[in-house]
């Protein structure tokens, strides 16, 4: 099943509907969107907004250096869905239990009873079939569309076997999931196990005693694939595939409002977070902005400048989602057409003459720009500015790769301070490629890297051929 691309859908559905942790129904079977540990960020376009770079790091921590587009293909409409690396959005099918549409069988997918055919040309053909269906050689499987969640953000897969049995049964099954009505609901969906012939609805399942016996949550999250699991006291509750409560985004967004009417000072205002945070000097300017061909009419000198007087008007104090809506509201109530950018434009009119007693004057927005950033997701209840449901997170752990001025090595063998160590890449530095720190996952101190000079689990990487 992996590199095989299976659908695709709007870059605004990544956000609000179809984001990271939420179940995708493809018209053959059912896939969860994967951690960002597995998205192709190399591939990944950058977007540079600092207002809200600053508040995503206010809310998720501050290792976090940059806001991403998702990937896109000029050949398919969005973001293209698929199952490894390589171009698109990474998913796995999830539930893992599936269901024959002609022997009922229910089982999981490594039992291997369920084989994977992908069309690469009509890629929402791809499904699963059950190999050995005694009714017919290639019998569509589904997803089994009963699953278990709690308010941590946690989601597994039903417990059947211990629903069935009544807590954990030597029984080995194997077990059927049947209609026995035509209106699908839980009333009408019967477990059955072939081995012991026990037989019990799913209805009592979403009942209040029913939800007390199952099994507590195990800390499951399946976006996260490898992922240990979490301790997790709360409470499972059964939820349907494709419920309305399965998933809800936290999204963060704000509008591109320049302070200033400079064009560096705008220039730099939005990269002032991104580019710009350890910038300590002049020489620190030099290095970061190679590569940055929007700098290139500017000296270090006159972006230095900038730099120190963007920091010297900004607050001190973090922000806060609630402090992206004020700036916009003082641009719109007081507009100021000088402070027109490349991306946002406006003008102030007159009002119609008839209007005049009322309205003083009219601001015409001609060109906007509004960045919007997945920040995590809830499942059971909204996440919100005011609400206390624990967002789940969108990967493993904190990024491994990320950009830096300031050098954070212990030693050197050049003997130069921290911030100013250079050899090694020196001369390599030359060819225009990008630089970004490498943290190893061990984090342990180990020998001197003969190609960079520098000790210890850090180590400068180049982002294009990956010389250390």
């Amino acid at each position: 099943m992996s590199g095989q691309n299976v659908g695709s859908v709007r870059p605004t559905q990544l956000i609000y509907t179809y984001g990271v942790g939420s179940a995708v129904d493809l018209p053959q079977f059912s896939a969860m969107v994967m951690g960002l540990d597995d998205w192709p960020a190399a591939s990944m376009e950058e977007i540079r907004e600092d207002r809200l770079l600053r508040v995503v790091r206010s809310v998720l921590g501050a290792q976090v250096k940059q806001l991403k587009a998702a990937p896109l293909r000029e050949d398919v409409p969005g973001p293209l869905f698929r199952n490894s690396s390589g171009d698109g959005v990474p998913v796995a099918a999830f539930p893992r239990w599936l269901v024959c549409t002609q022997c009922r069988l229910l089982a999981p997918i490594k039992s291997g009873l369920f084989d994977f055919r992908s069309d690469t040309n009509r890629p929402e053909r791809s499904g699963f079939i059950h190999k050995n269906c005694p009714r017919l050689t290639r019998a569509a499987a589904i997803p089994a569309r009963f699953l278990v969640a709690c308010e941590n953000g946690h989601i597994d897969d039903f417990p059947w076997s211990e629903y069935l049995h009544s807590g954990p049964d030597a029984c080995p099954g194997p077990l059927e999931l049947r209609d026995v009505g035509a209106s699908g609901e839980a009333a009408d969906v019967m477990l059955i196990c072939r081995a012991c012939q026990k037989r019990k609805p799913m209805a009592p399942a979403f009942s209040e005693d029913g939800k007390a016996a199952l099994p507590g949550c195990r800390g499951r999250h399946p976006h996260l694939r490898v992922a240990p699991l979490e301790e997790c006291d709360a409470q499972s509750q059964p939820i349907t595939l494709g419920a309305t409560n399965m998933w809800f985004s936290r999204t963060l967004s704000a509008l591109s409002i320049p302070s200033s009417a400079d064009p560096l000072e705008q220039l730099v205002e939005q990269d002032l977070t991104a580019l710009f945070e350890d910038a300590e000097s002049e020489r620190d300017v030099k290095l970061v902005r190679k590569g940055q061909p929007s700098y290139d009419k500017y000296t270090d000198a006159q972006i230095w400048a900038a730099v120190g007087k963007l920091r010297a008007q900004d607050s001190a104090a973090p922000l806060t989602p609630k402090d992206l809506k004020l700036p916009e509201w003082k641009l719109f109530s007081k507009p100021d057409p000088s402070k027109n950018s490349a991306n946002m434009r406006l003008s102030v009119g007159m009002a119609p003459a008839k209007y005049a007693p009322w309205i003083e004057s009219v601001v015409l927005i001609e060109r906007l720009r509004e960045v919007q950033a997945l920040a995590g997701f809830t499942r059971l209840e909204p996440a919100g500015d005011d609400s206390s449901a624990k967002l789940a997170p969108l990967r493993r752990g904190p990024a491994e790769w990320s950009r830096r001025l300031r050098c954070a090595v212990r030693d050197c063998s050049c003997g130069s301070p921290k911030r100013d160590c250079r050899t090694g890449w020196q001369k390599h530095r030359r060819s225009k490629h990008s630089f970004s720190w490498r943290t190893n996952a061990g984090g342990r101190r180990g020998a001197w890297n003969r190609r960079s000079g520098i000790r210890g689990s850090d180590m400068f990487c180049c982002t294009r051929c990956r010389m250390h």
